[in-house]
């Protein structure tokens, strides 16, 4: 029936019918297909600036652990450097420790010991580091004669590790003939290392 309509329509009209088929054809063609892509399209450029963002990020990332890598490097270099010098916390206890038997072995005697902290200053490192170099000053009150004292000097220059004599003041006891006293400052690297916090 619609064929017969179409025909008995004359050429002009039925070019209009033709051309207004076709029009609805691509308007479908294009909501079906262009549309999508369209939309799509739209979605990476609103996401694009975000994207830039993202890649700025890694970049400053990747400049900041290349600038970490270093300074870590630079640290173990150090480390390596004055590896000998540095006591660790155990190690500096032990040599404290062992110094009133040390003064002994040349006939002279501890009275007075002083580590305060407050001597203390971080050399290599920083505190919020989880390990850093820490030197540290000790105080000795000795007792001897003169030449155990110097022997005793020397005896403590000569450790394992580096330990430096900062000051020697040396003064005359009032009461006993050829018994000095000798206030000696010592210092000490020592590597701190942060204790692990166990999470439960």
């Amino acid at each position: 029936m619609l064929i017969d309509r179409m025909t008995q329509l004359d050429k002009s009209s039925r070019l209009a019918v033709y051309a207004a088929c076709l029009v609805v054809c691509i308007v479908a063609l294009y909501g079906a297909i262009v549309s999508p892509h369209l939309q799509y399209l739209q979605a990476v450029q609103n996401y694009e600036p975000a994207i830039d963002k993202m890649i700025e990020k890694q970049v400053d990332i990747s400049n900041t652990l290349v600038g970490r890598k270093k300074v870590l490097e630079d640290v173990r270099q150090q480390f390596d450097v004055i590896g000998f010098t540095v006591f660790s916390a155990e190690q500096k206890k032990v040599f404290l420790a062992s110094l009133e038997t040390l003064a002994e072995e040349f006939t002279c005697s501890i009275a007075k010991m002083d580590s305060s902290s407050d001597k203390s200053q971080i050399v290599i490192g920083e505190i919020s580091d989880p390990t850093y170099v820490q030197s540290v000053e000790t105080t000795l009150s000795v007792l001897g004669e003169y030449n155990q004292l110097a022997l005793f000097m020397d005896a403590l220059q000569h450790q394992d590790h580096q330990v430096w004599l900062t000051s020697v003041d040396i003064e005359m006891m009032n009461n006993q003939e050829r018994v000095l006293k000798c206030d000696i400052t010592i210092k000490l690297l020592v590597l701190q290392e942060k204790k692990k916090e166990v999470v439960l």
